[in-house]
């Protein structure tokens, strides 16, 4: 599987094949955006005078959601019943993750290859 870095100073998703039939286009994620976005899901909580920030079961659902949400910006070769081909929403992407831990797996992998490749590229811009 090959990942192409021509568009990795960008902000759009890099295609990646998943297998002959599948490929998808995967945004990187960074510490700071997921940082960021698992700051919304978060809830404080004072106790013993110590605020706590913790995340219930179904925050961390729907923030997993969202991560995969954000990671998956297009995809080819993913269908419905029927061989429909099934268009990239929110709604099918949460179902495609809960379908298969695979794909799941897969995605999280691209996506921090992703964004290690491109923190190599700019460190090599920069001490040019």
């Amino acid at each position: 599987m090959a990942i192409n870095l021509s568009n990795a100073n960008k902000e759009e998703g890099i295609w990646v094949e998943y297998d002959e039939d599948v490929s998808f286009k995967i945004r990187h994620l960074s510490p700071k955006k997921t940082q960021d976005m698992r700051k919304g899901f978060l809830k404080r909580k004072t106790i013993g005078g110590m605020v706590h920030e913790e995340m219930t079961e179904k925050d961390q659902k729907s923030f997993d959601n969202a991560l995969f949400d954000y990671m998956i910006e297009d995809w080819k070769g993913i269908v419905l019943d029927e061989n429909v081909p099934a268009e990239c929403t929110k709604e099918n992407k949460i179902k495609l993750m809960n379908y298969s831990i695979d794909v799941s797996a897969f995605i999280l992998e691209k996506a921090r290859k992703i964004y290690e490749q491109k923190a190599v590229s700019q460190e090599q811009e920069i001490k040019n």
